[in-house]
């Protein structure tokens, strides 16, 4: 879903990609997910009346749980060249300030 530049994106910052299916789909997805993608089940149900009440599909999932980006699957490289492009002026601004300078954005 994600062309390989993304791939190589997500992958330098140590990010894992995860496929959340129904708990009866867990077996199949586990044998035909491309390799490193972590496949979770949900056997709750829980994950699946989260999703029915978004229109997003493709959630970029910060460390602390905050929603960093959510999209439908063909936005899905532009959402997260947005995301990359927001960490990387946090960033400079942060490093700015540690130097005393200003950064105007």
């Amino acid at each position: 879903m994600l062309p390989t530049a993304s791939i190589k994106a997500l992958e330098a910052l140590g990010a894992k990609l995860v496929a959340l299916v129904p708990e009866t789909q867990r077996e199949w997805a586990e044998e035909n997910m491309s390799d490193g993608v972590l496949v979770l089940g949900d056997h709750t149900g829980r994950m699946k009346k989260w999703f029915d009440e978004r229109p997003t599909p493709m959630i970029f999932l910060r460390p602390d749980r905050f929603v960093a980006g959510a999209c439908l699957h063909q936005n899905g490289p532009a959402t997260l060249q947005a995301i990359l492009d927001s960490m990387g002026r946090a960033a400079e601004q942060h490093r700015a300030k540690s130097q005393g300078s200003t950064l105007s954005v």
